[in-house]
């Protein structure tokens, strides 16, 4: 069976609705590009950019973050964290190449924003990472400056590419492909349709741990993957985005990065010594303008106690990206001959079928 979404498979995740793309461009405004590597039988990586809005430094939107693990990195996240405001794309990419992805975000932001070029103000952006050195030979660098801008040109709304590709070529999750995963959820809030989006970067785990919608599939797929060779050096990492048009502040948005790492917990990550857990959100429902001569804003923001709604809808939501980014995935070869299979969907299929029925058989018992 080729790569399909874990809807396609019939199983879905939670009780809220799905925006019409299932994924985070369901949230307006919102495109993601991709640039793939893949050459001779060692390079295996890429970038993969994510665009919150067409004039994002000059329209700055309130963000926050949450950080589970700390053994990965997201640059920029210190201005992210200590201003509350998003004001680049974000980038993602592998471990060895944040410093050039970094260089190619500036390099595009000072061309294509005015202010920033001729007054010589400065940008930090936002640049996360995740290891993919089992399957991407890193110390190659094939990654540079043009692949960063190459993303950004390829970025879309709409339905986009998940699985291995961009950032998420080289990647590994729970012992089997990983890579870039999304999906989306739509909440009600006073009459009010809002939506949640979230991608991932998915890296980590081991196979045992592996869980669908609760359920322990891992288990069940162990054998299946035990005649490979695992990874087993390091544990990976997962970066996970959230977008949301839903009116908060930038400490609402860290509890909802929080909420998301339970949807991380839930596919089956104990956040490992050496895996990075690291989460970041922005919402476009606020608008702060990059120089403003007013002293005063005015938000809109909804009271906390209207949340949790919201962040039932996170958890859903990560789970379920995480999950995308498996069964879009499929067998991959990469350096030193090392091979990483993708998740055998006909069997997760068959297992979540039978547990299932198993469950609705208990229940009329």
């Amino acid at each position: 069976m080729k790569g399909a979404s874990i809807r396609e498979l019939e199983i879905s995740i939670g009780k809220y609705p799905t925006g019409p793309n299932n994924n985070i461009t369901d949230v307006k405004g919102i495109k993601v590009g991709h640039t793939t590597l893949i050459e001779g039988d060692h390079i295996r990586t890429g970038v993969t950019s994510i665009l919150p809005s067409s004039q994002i430094f000059n329209n700055k939107f309130i963000a926050g973050s949450f950080i589970l693990n700390g053994a990965g990195e997201v640059s920029g996240l210190t201005q992210l964290t200590e201003w509350g405001l998003l004001e680049t794309p974000i980038a993602l990419t592998n471990t060895m190449s944040v410093g050039t992805v970094t260089q190619g975000l500036t390099q595009w932001m000072s061309k294509k924003y005015v202010k920033i070029w001729n007054f010589r103000d400065v940008v930090i952006p936002v640049v996360g990472e995740c290891d993919d050195s089992y399957l991407n030979d890193c110390m190659t660098f094939p990654i540079t400056p043009d692949h960063v801008v190459e993303s950004i040109n390829n970025a879309t709304s709409g339905v986009i590419p998940q699985g291995s590709i961009g950032a998420g070529t080289g990647m590994i999750c729970c012992d089997v492909k990983g890579g870039i995963g999304s999906s989306s959820r739509e909440i009600e809030i006073e009459g009010k349709i809002y939506t949640i989006g979230v991608l991932v970067l998915s890296n980590f785990g081991e196979i045992e741990d592996l869980k669908l919608d609760g359920l322990p599939v891992g288990r069940v797929l162990k054998k299946e993957v035990s005649q490979y060779r695992l990874r087993r050096e390091n544990y990976g990492s997962i970066i996970t985005v959230i977008a949301t048009d839903l009116p908060t502040s930038s400490h609402q948005i860290s509890r909802l990065c929080k909420r998301a790492a339970l949807g991380i917990g839930r596919v089956g990550s104990y956040a490992a010594h050496g895996s990075g857990e690291i989460i970041l959100g922005f919402t476009t429902a606020n608008v702060i303008k990059h120089r403003e001569n007013k002293p005063h804003y005015k938000l809109n923001v909804i009271l906390d106690d209207h949340l949790n709604s919201a962040y039932r809808a996170v958890i859903e939501a990560t789970e379920e990206a995480i999950w995308n980014s498996l069964t879009y995935s499929g067998d991959m070869a990469g350096a030193d001959g090392r091979v990483v299979p993708g998740v055998n969907l006909a069997k997760v299929k068959k297992i979540y079928s039978k547990i299932k029925k198993l469950e609705r058989e208990l229940e009329k018992s």
